[in-house]
């Protein structure tokens, strides 16, 4: 068995944060974590004398390797330590081609910088951001069967889906001088060399790979020493400063910036707290949910914004002119009885389409990845003749687009001249489409602001116990609406427009100075309620309740939930009826770690993993499986697991029995 980490950075490209490379902090990174294999995955680029630097000073196989941006996606590519050279040349042809974090190359690019790819360890992101799409996994044709997963959790899932790629977990760490901690992030896998070819062969293979020695599926390492943990439920028991929350800490510290760990700390939900937490809570809900309700109507008013009244003002220049025009028809001289006096523009656009279905056959035509497909519809012949008439039709409507154009401007240049030589004043132009446009624009965007103003609920959500809803309704008064954009600038004398004429309030607002980011937010309020299963409003205990279940609730979109004592101020009955069965359910979805003392969350939870920490001179931690006679360190230390749950969760044995006694004693 081979303990691996084959995603390591040793220097930065170009565009990345730097960092100074510490030679030392590797070899203590590889030595703390006793890795057999790694490989120095920079991105973008290959530093072959470093390389050969970490090779000849560290404790374990190096192999090297470059982390390439392909197609927005991000793969590894790790060579034979006899191909170093190959890596060398052709990370040197990389490292030009991509000059951003947002530059990648295409797959045609990547097979001519790395023509033998197929012979090369090839790991892509795929439960991990970026991940690699689908179209482009496909482009490989079945080489890569290896994937990087960025949590435990998601390993074990990829692990038991029969059609996912085999999945790898790596640290994807930056060894630099600074650092203070390192990730226990890596894949066991099921050989007994370090050969190249063996290492390669394995990670094609479902059952060599392992987050644990003892060849687990469900544990995880979460601890530098090797400790395990369940990559579903994990209660850490123990008692006051034994390193309870020490180690909670030290996973969360142990996290990079990839990482999605949740970390809901000791007393943040209660006491002084509650309140302040409750607020942010319900405010961080109501912005999300009115960003993406209001995120289409950002847009129009954008646009509304954009729309002056120059074109009113051509048109009211327009008619006066040519009030002015038929009333001095008397005055008419010789330049002013010329057709071209008042002659009418063309105003042509080359607007028409063609140009894009020009583009669209072409990219049929050159299509190497789907030209199966498409011919299997249409011919090449009908394809390229398509093309050829589609070419010679944009050609004739170039050519009229130009003559309009240039005729457009002779007539400008004669109007200006026959104007200036007459006495009468010619009629003003105007561009009729523009001007019914803009009023379509305002007409509509009107209906849509008087309709938004009627009251309605357009958001419900329920946090198990409780009911949470989000109201849109007017603005009653020009006070809440300053409120509302947190302005000093005195809003009451804009606040009448607001329901007479949305056009002309939003761009008073505009002229005012609120900016175009905040006015969209004028046109509509929210009210947020919250009721508990009742439909009352929720009294201080109740806010502190919805805060952890809320909390909670959100923990499923993360790989790593962290609970320090969650039970401060709640009472049994609620552990009970609600935390134990919503923390079991979460714990399908995301690993959990919750340290307690209570005996309700510790016990009636029945987790996957016990965890006890002692302070015994130095931290020591147990941990076994729920329902274990022994908890071990990774020393091979032992307790005895019920000594250890009657001292911490019920005060010893005596305690538990005088309790027993004191309820019979009620019951009788």
């Amino acid at each position: 068995m081979k303990k691996v980490d084959l995603h390591i950075h040793t220097s930065p490209s170009n565009y990345e944060r730097d960092f100074n490379f510490s030679l030392e902090k590797l070899k203590e990174y590889i030595d703390k974590t006793k890795l057999d294999i790694i490989a120095i995955t920079n991105h973008n680029h290959f530093d072959k004398q470093q390389f050969e630097l970490i090779s000849a000073n560290v404790n374990c196989s190096v192999y090297p390797g470059v982390e390439v941006d392909l197609e927005s996606s991000h793969i590894l590519v790790i060579f034979p330590k006899e191909k170093i050279e190959e890596l060398d040349i052709a990370c040197n042809t990389l490292s030009v081609k991509i000059n951003s974090e947002n530059d990648s190359i295409t797959f045609d690019e990547f097979k001519a910088i790395f023509p033998d790819y197929s012979s090369y360890i090839l790991i892509p992101h795929i439960k991990k951001d970026p991940a690699m799409k689908v179209t482009t996994l496909e482009k490989f044709k079945g080489i890569i069967k290896t994937g990087e997963v960025k949590s435990a959790k998601k390993f074990e899932v990829a692990k038991k889906d029969s059609t996912a790629l085999v999945p790898v977990y790596f640290s994807d760490i930056r060894i630099e001088e600074d650092m203070d901690s390192f990730p226990t992030k890596y894949t066991y896998i099921d050989i007994d060399s370090d050969e190249y070819g063996i290492l390669k062969n394995a990670l094609f293979d479902k059952t060599k790979v392992f987050l644990s020695s003892n060849k687990s599926n469900e544990e995880f390492a979460f601890l530098l020493d090797g400790t395990l943990a369940s990559t579903k439920l994990n209660v850490i028991m123990g008692k006051r400063s034994s390193g309870k929350t020490y180690n909670l800490k030290q996973i969360y510290k142990s996290k990079d910036i990839s990482d999605n760990i949740k970390f809901v700390k000791q007393f943040s939900l209660t006491g002084q707290s509650e309140e302040e937490k409750f607020k942010e809570l319900i405010e961080k809900e109501q912005e999300n949910v009115i960003n993406d309700y209001l995120k289409p109507l950002r847009k129009f008013v954008d646009e509304i914004l954009d729309i002056n009244n120059s074109s009113d003002k051509e048109l009211e220049n327009y008619l006066n002119s040519l009030k002015e025009y038929a009333t001095n028809q008397y005055l008419q001289d010789a330049y002013s009885k010329a057709k071209l006096f008042n002659e009418v523009e063309f105003s042509f656009l080359d607007n028409l389409d063609t140009k894009k279905v020009i583009n669209a056959v072409t990219t049929l035509l050159d299509s190497k990845h789907n030209e199966k497909v498409i011919y299997k519809y249409l011919s090449k012949e009908s394809l390229k003749l398509l093309l050829k008439e589609l070419i010679a039709n944009r050609k004739k409507e170039y050519l009229e687009y130009k003559l309009k154009k240039e005729t457009d401007n002779i007539v400008k240049v004669i109007k200006r001249k026959l104007n200036s030589k007459s006495s009468m004043v010619g009629i003003s132009d105007v561009n009729f489409c523009n001007a019914f446009k803009n009023k379509v624009l305002k007409d509509n965007f009107k209906n849509i602001v008087n309709s938004l103003k009627l009251e309605s609920t357009i958001y419900n959500l329920d946090v198990y116990r409780f009911k949470l809803s989000i109201k849109k309704r007017p603005f009653k008064n020009g006070q809440e609406l300053k409120s509302k954009l947190k302005t000093a600038i005195s809003i009451a004398p804009i606040y009448n427009s607001y329901y007479d004429e949305p056009y002309e309030f939003v761009h008073r607002l505009y002229e005012v100075g609120i900016t175009k980011s905040e006015i969209y937010k004028a046109l509509i309020n929210f009210e947020i309620n919250i009721v508990n299963e009742k439909g009352n409003n929720l009294s201080g205990g109740e806010r502190a309740e919805y805060n952890l279940l809320r909390e909670i609730k959100e923990s499923e979109q993360y790989d790593i939930l962290l609970l320090d004592e969650p039970e401060a101020s709640f009472d049994n009955p609620f552990i009970k009826d609600y935390i134990i069965d919503i923390i079991k359910e979460i714990s399908q979805k995301t690993t959990v770690f919750i340290t307690t003392h209570n005996n309700s969350l510790g016990i009636l939870m029945k987790p996957n993993k016990l965890i006890y920490t002692s302070n015994e001179d130095t931290f020591k931690v147990y941990t076994g499986e729920f329902g274990s006679k022994n908890l071990t360190t990774i020393n091979g230390d032992s307790i005895i697991s019920y000594d250890t749950i009657m001292e911490v969760m019920e005060a010893g044995e005596n305690a538990y029995n005088e309790r027993s006694q004191i309820y019979e004693s009620f019951k009788n």
